[in-house]
């Protein structure tokens, strides 16, 4: 159950295997939902729930942690991520920032936390603010929107030596405390 699919852009990633179920309140999804109503999903009905940058745009957060709960299977897996530090986004459903501390306490009400990682350092942070500033500045009015089409091939490199230079920064990183996203696994318990 991919929950928050938007676009399912992580459905062509699966074999034919595996069912593949997304869930949203708009995009492409297979069903779709209003906030804060139960989802029409039965009781312990999947097997792997997977929510990737979704809970910062999600008002009512308890509800939709109980109901991803309620519908993973004991022994299921959650996989979740969050941004930690990044631009608003998805304005005005733009709600909070999750730090590591702060997932940790999401996951280990109702699960066994496998792993819990934090992603990016103080280079890749800065990184990502500046191309999302540039990015945004260069979106605000037509022109620009025209000027940087023009320029595509510039901002590609530009981008890349920003990213090579902020990964290099990120190895100089000592203090853990500076990144960008939090990534979790989880398991559900069996009892």
């Amino acid at each position: 159950l991919d929950v928050g699919c938007g676009e399912s852009p992580y459905r062509l990633w699966l074999n034919r295997d595996v069912q593949y179920l997304g869930i949203d309140v708009g995009g492409t999804a297979d069903i779709r939902i209003e906030p804060g109503d139960r989802w029409p999903l039965e009781d312990q009905s999947v097997d792997c729930v997977l929510c990737t940058q979704v809970l910062e745009h999600v008002k009512d957060l308890e509800h939709v942690m109980a109901e991803m709960f309620r519908v993973l299977r004991p022994g299921g897996m959650i996989v979740v991520s969050v941004p930690f530090a990044y631009n608003e986004h998805g304005v005005p459903h733009d709600y909070r920032r999750v730090s590591v501390n702060g997932l940790r306490a999401l996951m280990t009400r109702d699960y066994e936390l496998l792993e819990l990682e934090p992603q990016g350092g103080i280079g890749s942070t800065c990184g990502i603010f500046l191309l999302n500033w540039v990015d945004a500045s260069f979106n605000i009015a037509r022109p620009f929107r025209i000027l940087k089409g023009l320029l595509m091939p510039a901002w590609i490199a530009f981008s890349l030596f920003v990213n090579l230079i902020c990964l290099l920064v990120d190895r100089l990183d000592i203090t853990g405390g500076f990144y960008s996203n939090v990534f979790a696994v989880g398991r559900k318990p069996c009892a």
